[in-house]
């Protein structure tokens, strides 16, 4: 007897010995994951007490009413009651505590009526549905998220929708279409809306179902109806065989380029067309390095793009100026992509293109050789003239005249050479000079992007878009390195090695991280201040002036 007590007792202390090792140190609920718009939900953030700091994430899509805290035993409980700014789906992002972090909490906020309703997938008059044509899939690889309504009633009006936020996806261009469709000899009113998905992140991703509200003709109530939610699995890109010249491009592509011009003078621009087409992101697309022979520099570059629902194209403008006459040519360019039908990546690249340079002059002098020739053989024979000993006056004075021309001419010309000469020699040194071309690029692209930016405060994926190439720009001026392939800690520790303060370098961290955030992320622009955006950028650019 007394051997099964001391067992028993045994067992429930290492039952609570375990229970003490694995204790969660960071617990986040809520009290309803549908609520009612707009009544307020309670958050609660239950911590165990120590050192660590409490990382509270931005929550965008509600507004927080009330928050307090309160201590039992060794726990510290922090409670928030947020109300949701709209109708949809919304989630609530991860807490961090010190080195466990919480899962993202989704929450669903309906109308007023949709509680009592039956919402349902079908009926005997209507169907909707939802699918998408892969369900495993890499990372960046497109997902074409297919919404189709089908209903042989006639309709009162246009049925209404709440599209998914698309969590953890790059949102392409909507595609939508409606019309009638013969199905079983009946007209079905159809509409059908097709969506392109890249997903960001490996792992299992969960797209939200789409809730439908519409009325039929002669009815007094609304029809609900919703789909089922979709899990998409997303793999990690394999990291054998991945080439130094791939960027992140997952997919199908082509490349190909051409030049304005394939003879050029001396000094005077051309472009060169580089154009990426595929059915990939082709927001994960950047310019493609490439070496041009030491007798050409290349100046500046903007871009063209160009987004359909399954092919997109990009297209690079690149401003290039040859510096020596002679035969050249612009080289191979190498690009680098995923390709998800052979499941391995693959390199593909231009031809060369030939270019001649000739002399700025060169044609100008011949052109003019050719016209005096043909005026001399044209001109008739002229009598052989003596001119009399006694010149007059006015005939000295025109002599001298011309005589003073012919000077000025040429005091003239040799001023132009000697500037010209100069500054041909400024430009060879300041060309040779790469890093110092970059940033003066660099600073260019900083002030058209930002103008760009300002012109799109009303097409939230254009403002957001230029924002983060305006603040790629500005760090370009300021540090070598290649932003889109370092990590933000990278990014950093550049940042903290040029002895600016660690506040500054915080500050810039934080503007990075926010715009990645507004990137991935569907946002209404009306519902960010946009002007504080901008003058936060502008102030970062101040400070980063004044310490280097």
């Amino acid at each position: 007897m007394f051997k099964f007590i001391r067992y028993i007792s045994l067992t429930c202390l290492l039952i609570l010995a375990s229970n003490i090792v694995y204790a969660k140190n960071l617990e986040v609920t809520i009290d309803n994951r549908e609520v009612e718009f707009p009544n307020a939900i309670n958050l609660k953030v239950k911590i165990t007490a120590g050192k660590e700091e409490l990382k509270v994430p931005n929550i965008t899509d509600f507004v927080v009413i009330s928050k307090g805290s309160k201590n039992i035993a060794n726990k510290v409980i922090y409670e928030y009651n947020l109300v949701p700014k709209e109708v949809g789906f919304f989630t609530i992002p991860s807490f961090s505590y010190g080195e466990e972090t919480s899962n993202t909490i989704s929450v669903k906020v309906y109308n007023k009526a949709e509680k009592a309703l039956n919402v349902v997938s079908r009926d005997s008059d209507t169907s909707v549905s939802a699918e998408v044509d892969t369900k495993v899939v890499y990372v960046n690889q497109l997902v074409l998220y297919k919404i189709k309504l089908q209903t042989r009633q006639d309709l009162a009006g246009n049925p209404t929708y709440i599209l998914p936020k698309f969590q953890d996806f790059w949102k392409g261009k909507l595609n939508l279409k409606s019309g009638y469709t013969l199905i079983n000899g009946e007209n079905y009113f159809t509409v059908e809306m097709v969506t392109p998905l890249y997903p960001m992140r490996t792992g299992s991703i969960t797209i939200d179902p789409v809730d439908f509200s519409l009325k039929y003709l002669g009815s007094k109530n609304n029809k609900n109806f919703q789909t089922k939610k979709i899990d998409i699995k997303v793999l990690p890109l394999p990291e054998n065989g991945r080439p130094e010249s791939f960027s992140g491009a997952v997919g199908r592509y082509n490349i190909s380029t051409k030049v304005s011009r394939n003879k050029v003078k001396v000094r005077e621009p051309f472009i060169l067309y580089i154009d990426i087409q595929g059915n990939g992101n082709i927001n994960s697309v950047f310019e493609p390095e490439f070496d041009l022979p030491s007798d050409m520099n290349k100046y500046s570059t903007t871009m063209e793009l160009d987004t359909g629902t399954i092919i997109n194209h990009k297209r690079f403008k690149v401003t290039i100026i040859p510096l020596i006459e002679g035969e050249t040519f612009i080289p191979k360019i190498y690009f680098s992509y995923f390709d998800t039908d052979k499941n391995d990546y693959t390199t593909i690249s231009t031809k060369e293109i030939p270019v001649e340079v000739i002399s700025s002059n060169k044609e100008t002098v011949y052109e003019e050789q050719k016209s005096n020739i043909e005026k001399s053989e044209n001109l008739p024979q002229t009598k052989e003239i003596k001119f009399k000993e006694n010149t007059n006056l006015k005939s000295y004075k025109r002599q001298l005249i011309k005589i003073k021309t012919i000077i000025l001419f040429v005091i003239i010309m040799f001023v132009f050479v000697l500037i010209s000469f100069i500054y041909r020699v400024r430009l060879f040194y300041y060309y040779r000079d790469k890093e110092r071309v970059k940033k003066d690029e660099a600073k260019k692209l900083f002030n058209k992007y930002f103008e760009q930016a300002k012109n799109s405060q009303n097409n939230k994926i254009k403002f957001i878009y230029y924002i983060d190439l305006a603040m790629k720009m500005l760090l370009r001026t300021k540090i070598d390195y290649k932003y889109d392939t370092m990590l933000k800690t990278e990014i950093k520790e550049l940042l903290s090695s040029l002895n600016i303060e660690e506040s500054l370098v915080n500050e810039i961290m934080k503007f990075i991280t926010k715009i990645e955030n507004y990137k991935f992320k569907d946002i209404d622009v009306n519902s960010i201040n946009v002007t504080g955006i901008e003058y936060e950028l502008l102030s970062l650019k101040k400070k980063l002036d004044e310490k280097l």
